[in-house]
């Protein structure tokens, strides 16, 4: 029973995703998170086709000219850029793909929600809870239908809490190795992501 109520949120939860995903006005952070990984899938390199080299102007607050951005952009984190590329490799290059790339996250993160709030209540009914509160925060609505690291970096913060809670009581160390590395991998998706998971896991 707790199971397939599980399930029928999920299923009915990615419906939503989806209807938004398709509905949402796109983000100009859509283009500029993904657009490497489009490059890197297509053409080998992290370049940011869509910029043009600027030579001679310096951007408000920086200190050197923006050059290279169209061949080579390392401002972002890596772990996002390697798996769209990925999922670029399977599915289409689209707003609707890249979105469905954090909704897909946003799965997993309701899913390690549920099984931490479990573990460390013992209630069904309050993992359940816990996880259809969650779904409906807006700020995650929003993020769960956005083309952005933030849910890649949430689900990976929340697998490595929900795996140390798990391993704790019988495989100490092997609960510090992998909650730690899956707390790493939300820090190689978004610096805040890892932070605030180390935080939670410390």
């Amino acid at each position: 029973m707790r199971r397939m109520l599980l399930l029928i949120m999920c299923v009915c939860y990615m419906g939503i995703l989806i209807a938004r995903s398709l509905t949402a006005l796109p983000n100009a952070d859509e283009s500029n998170y993904s657009l490497p990984a489009w490059n890197l899938a297509n053409h080998g390199s992290f370049g940011m086709p869509v910029a043009e080299p600027i030579h001679n102007t310096v951007m408000p607050g920086w200190t050197k000219p923006v050059v290279g951005f169209d061949k080579n952009c390392y401002m972002f984190m890596p772990l996002p850029l390697i798996a769209q590329a990925a999922w670029f490799r399977l599915l289409p290059y689209s707003v609707l793909t890249l979105r469905l790339f954090s909704a897909m996250w946003a799965i997993v993160a309701l899913l390690a929600c549920f099984y931490l709030v479990r573990k460390l209540t013992g209630s069904d009914a309050v993992a359940l809870l816990a996880a259809a509160l969650t779904a409906s925060d807006y700020m995650f609505l929003t993020r769960a239908s956005m083309g952005r690291m933030d849910m890649m970096s949430l689900a990976l913060g929340f697998l490595g809490l929900t795996a140390y809670v798990h391993l704790r009581e019988c495989r100490f160390k092997r609960a510090l190795w992998v909650g730690n590395a899956f707390v790493c991998l939300s820090g190689l998706s978004h610096p805040n992501g890892g932070l605030l998971s180390l935080i939670g896991l410390a």
